[in-house]
């Protein structure tokens, strides 16, 4: 395990672990959600057992003051150019036969403005933030291997959403009674069985674009 330093706008560390060194994939978390919670632990498990090597970001913008308080245009701003150092600097940690990159919520801002220069890389849009102007415009008609997750009681979720994102060719999971963060309102029981279909729905997708 590695502790390393992007330097993005504010330096912003990350974790790599390596294992067989053939893929990478890059973990982008979102504002209040990290890599610690449910979903993405346990998509470093399945990582694990898939034995493919982890980039870890650690996001700190819900502790930048400077971010929160500025206007939506300079945050969408720096989400964008902060995302285009991460992806260089995943690019540049190996020659991987693959790359996935599977952001949640606002990682998957950081994200969409930062593929352009990985046409055969997967993607796996985790509670995308479609509330972000041109988001969803990032998403659609791109030739990668594309994979949204979305629950039911998300904001974002819509019948005409799945649809489109299904018909531009994007696996879309839909997760009954899930709100952004995958969680339930009837409790821990129940929020932890969604966690456990979602991340059974990436690994059916996972070992479908292998």
């Amino acid at each position: 395990m590695e502790y390393l330093q992007i330097e993005t706008t504010k330096p912003t560390n990350a974790c790599l672990i390596r294992r067989s060194g053939r893929e990478l994939v890059v973990l982008l978390p979102g504002l209040n959600y990290t890599v610690e919670n449910p979903l993405f632990y346990y998509t470093g498990q399945l990582l694990h057992e898939r034995d493919v090597d982890a980039l870890l970001v650690d996001f700190t913008y819900n502790r930048d003051d400077t971010f929160l308080n500025a206007p939506g245009d300079d945050r969408l701003d720096r989400l964008r150019t902060d995302g285009q150092t991460n992806m260089k600097f995943a690019r540049n940690l190996g020659e991987y036969d693959r790359v996935t990159i599977i952001g949640k919520s606002l990682g998957t801002i950081a994200m969409g403005w930062a593929i352009d220069d990985l046409p055969n890389a997967r993607l796996a849009w985790l509670t995308p933030s479609l509330g972000v102007p041109g988001l969803r415009a990032q998403m659609l008609r791109r030739p990668n291997p594309a994979f949204c997750l979305i629950g039911t009681r998300d904001p974002a979720y819509s019948d005409p959403l799945v649809e489109e994102l299904t018909a531009d060719g994007m696996t879309v999971a839909v997760i009954e009674g899930a709100d952004h963060g995958v969680s339930h309102t009837d409790g821990a029981v129940a929020s932890v069985a969604l966690v456990q279909e979602a991340i059974e729905k990436l690994a059916l997708w996972m070992d479908a674009t292998d």
